[in-house]
């Protein structure tokens, strides 16, 4: 079953610098955070999406044969995500109770979205849809992410006992959720008509847009993730004049901004309910690894 969702649409607008709005603070990973890089052994490409409040991370890597695998990593465990018949897997979005959500491409192109729970792996799909992709799962069970339709145009979608519902940020071209907390605050980016990202938080029916200030896109290209914790905290990553990418944690307003030190661009994708950040760096060499900062 699927329904559309009736929103009001209060678009918060974060613009020009000021001291009451937010404070902007730029630098490497701050000096009180743990910062720990890893790959996926073997992997040529590590990317992960989310962590849950233990630690376990889930994301995706490229092996050597660059065949895409979704991963599911506690410690020194490492265990690959693979959808049937699939020729490329995501993990995208983990919940406490250590449930996993992502998608699978299948040989005649279409994506699927999946749940996998106590290993059981259960595929499914917004009818009608030619993409579906799940991307975060809220410690009920609630699934959010977005499909596509012959038209081409990608929407958000919230998945609850059974029902589809469509989200759509008012007046956007795109609109594409990656995460839900437990007190169903969503949040995700969305294309405006003038072409721009934006980063949003949906809560009780009210849409925030997330920009950092001089950015030309924040919360990532389309297709990107950003996370979103029980306290409101965003993580995400943003463009910058100069075409780099940057992480960034988003605080009611407030923004902390920072870099792996000597990468040459930093994207963050999730937060947990402990403040841990996951999320991928690339080196000048052009290689993409995984870090996790904690504190």
């Amino acid at each position: 079953m699927t329904t559309t969702l009736s929103l009001k649409s209060r678009l918060l607008l974060w613009g020009l610098p000021s001291a009451s709005a937010f404070c902007l603070l730029t630098g490497n990973v701050r000096a009180d955070a743990k910062l720990v890089r890893f790959d996926v052994p073997g992997a040529v490409l590590t990317r992960p999406f989310k962590v849950s409040p233990t630690g376990v991370i889930v994301g995706l890597y490229f092996d050597a044969a660059n065949v895409v695998h979704g991963f599911r990593m506690h410690g020194d465990e490492v265990e690959t995500i693979d959808g049937p018949a699939a020729i490329r897997t995501n993990a995208l979005g983990i919940n406490p109770q250590g449930d996993v959500v992502g998608m699978y491409v299948t040989a005649d192109g279409r994506s699927h979205g999946y749940l996998l729970r106590d290993g059981v792996f259960t595929t499914y799909d917004v009818p009608g849809s030619t993409v579906t992709i799940g991307a975060g799962i809220a410690p009920n069970g609630d699934i959010v992410g977005r499909y596509q339709m012959s038209d081409g145009v990608r929407h958000g979608f919230l998945l609850r006992d059974g029902t589809y519902t469509t989200i759509d940020v008012p007046d956007a071209t795109l609109t594409e959720p990656s995460d839900i907390n437990a007190s169903g605050d969503i949040a995700g980016h969305y294309r405006s008509v003038d072409g721009r990202i934006h980063a949003f938080v949906l809560s009780n029916g009210v849409f925030t847009s997330i920009d950092v200030p001089g950015a030309t896109s924040t919360g990532g290209a389309p297709g990107g993730v950003n996370g979103l914790n029980p306290q409101g905290r965003v993580a995400g990553w943003y463009t910058t004049m100069g075409g780099s990418r940057r992480a960034f944690v988003w605080t009611a307003g407030v923004f902390e901004d920072f870099v792996v030190p000597g990468a040459t661009n930093t994207c963050a994708f999730g937060i947990s309910a402990n403040g841990w950040v996951v999320g991928s760096y690339v080196n000048p060499d052009g290689s993409e690894h995984g870090f996790l900062t904690k504190g």
